[in-house]
């Protein structure tokens, strides 16, 4: 399935595999199960799955391609992947957390200004897109969500110094278990020590 015909044919490639893996999780329930499946079909060897904590029925996977690959362009191209093959939705909220400070202005600058590649794909692919910083994402009505997909750009560092993710929950006054399911996978998340699933990076030619 392509969903753009300016992708690259390894893009198209790692997107596809992306949609079968989430395609199977949807039907398997098990992202572990879906994650060994998929890598033994590629491999010839089934690779350790590693779930996110206090959330092992969500997939948790890395995408993984060499510098230049064009890693922001198959990130935003991925949110219509997950929302088709996996959550069955039109609209959902995104957080895309980056390393530094300097990315995070590089990526919001890519997402929000007209005739750059990664805003015009988001356009073409969803129409309607909220692109926020997090203290914009802390000011938003929780009815925007129903308007189109929400991405939320942020450094790791970010919530790691200050619980923000837990914040903006409760701001947006979502259900109380998912609440404290944000809170336990924050702590987790930033600890240091939890890292997604991910094969072997893919040959870019």
């Amino acid at each position: 399935m392509v969903l753009n015909s300016d992708l690259k044919a390894y893009q198209e490639r790692l997107l596809d595999d992306f949609t079968a893996f989430l395609s199977r999780c949807r039907e398997l329930k098990n992202p572990g199960a879906a994650f060994m499946e998929s890598t033994a079909a590629f491999f010839g060897h089934a690779l350790p799955y590693h779930a996110l904590p206090s959330a092992d029925t969500v997939p948790y996977v890395c995408l993984r391609v060499p510098t230049g690959g064009g890693k922001t362009r198959i990130a935003g191209q991925s949110i219509k992947r997950v929302n088709g093959s996996f959550l069955a939705t039109d609209y959902s909220l995104v957080l895309w957390l980056v390393p530094s400070e300097t990315i995070r202005d590089q990526t919001l600058y890519a997402l929000k200004t007209k005739g750059e590649l990664p805003h015009e794909d988001m356009r073409a692919l969803f129409g309607a897109v909220h692109v926020l910083d997090i203290n914009e994402a802390l000011a938003l009505q929780p009815a925007m969500l129903n308007t189109g997909n929400t991405i939320i750009v942020a450094t790791m560092q970010s919530f790691k110094r200050e619980g923000r993710l837990a914040r903006v929950s409760a701001k947006w006054r979502l259900d109380g278990p998912f609440h404290r399911r944000i809170e336990r996978t924050e702590r987790r998340l930033f600890s240091g020590g939890c890292y997604p699933s991910a094969p072997p990076v893919r040959d870019c030619r």
